[in-house]
C-alpha cells in the first residue's frame, strides 16, 4: 500500500485553522514549500509492506455467504508488515477486518475485497525522525516544546481499502 503525503489534509481544532495544520506537518514531514522537488519526492510517500496475515490460518471468506441480515462474510486477522515513512522503515502490526462481497446469489464469485482497521496503526514521530522542521526543512528548535504538549509524540491511522473487480469488457 502506498500513499502520497503530499495530499494529506489535517483538520485542527485549533485557531490556527486546517491549513496552518497541514503546512506544518508537511514541514515536518520535510515536504515543505522551501524544499526542492527533488528533495520533495524522496520523502513523498509513505508504504506499507505486507508481510504476513495472522489469525485467519484455516479460515476463508471464499464461497462464504452473506449474514442473514445482509452483511458480507468477516473475517479478522492482523496483519503484519514493514511501514516505511520519512526514510525510516519499521515493523508494524495492525489488527483488521477482510470483507468479501459477492454478486447476489453468486458467492463462489467475489466483486469487491474490503479491508479495514479496526484499532488504529500507531506511529511513532521519534522512530521515524519527524521533528519540527521550518519550509526548508531545517529543524526548528523552540517548537521541539510542542512534542508531548500541543502535538501528540504518535500518530493514529485508521484505513478502509476497497478492492473491486473491473465489470468484465463487453
Amino acid at each position: 500500500m502506498r500513499v502520497d503525503l503530499t495530499l494529506l489534509e489535517l483538520v485542527s481544532e485549533s485557531s490556527d485553522g486546517p491549513t496552518d495544520a497541514t503546512r506544518r506537518a508537511l514541514e515536518w514531514l520535510e515536504l515543505g514549500s522551501g524544499l526542492s522537488a527533488v528533495d520533495r519526492e524522496t520523502r513523498r510517500f509513505a508504504t506499507f509492506v505486507v508481510r504476513g496475515l495472522e489469525g485467519a490460518e484455516g479460515k476463508s471468506l471464499v464461497g462464504a455467504r452473506a449474514h442473514r441480515d445482509g452483511t458480507p462474510p468477516r473475517l479478522e486477522a492482523t496483519v503484519v508488515g514493514e511501514l516505511s515513512l520519512h526514510g525510516v522503515r519499521a515493523p508494524a502490526r495492525v489488527p483488521v477486518s477482510l470483507e468479501i462481497e459477492t454478486a447476489e446469489g453468486h458467492p463462489e464469485s467475489p466483486t469487491r475485497l474490503v479491508i479495514r482497521s479496526r484499532k488504529p496503526l500507531v506511529v511513532s514521530l521519534s522512530v521515524h525522525d519527524i521533528r519540527p522542521r521550518d519550509a526548508r526543512g531545517v529543524l526548528v528548535a523552540r517548537e521541539l516544546a510542542l512534542l508531548g504538549e500541543s502535538v501528540g509524540r504518535e500518530a493514529k491511522v485508521t484505513f478502509e481499502l476497497a478492492l473491486a473487480r473491473e465489470p468484465p469488457k463487453p
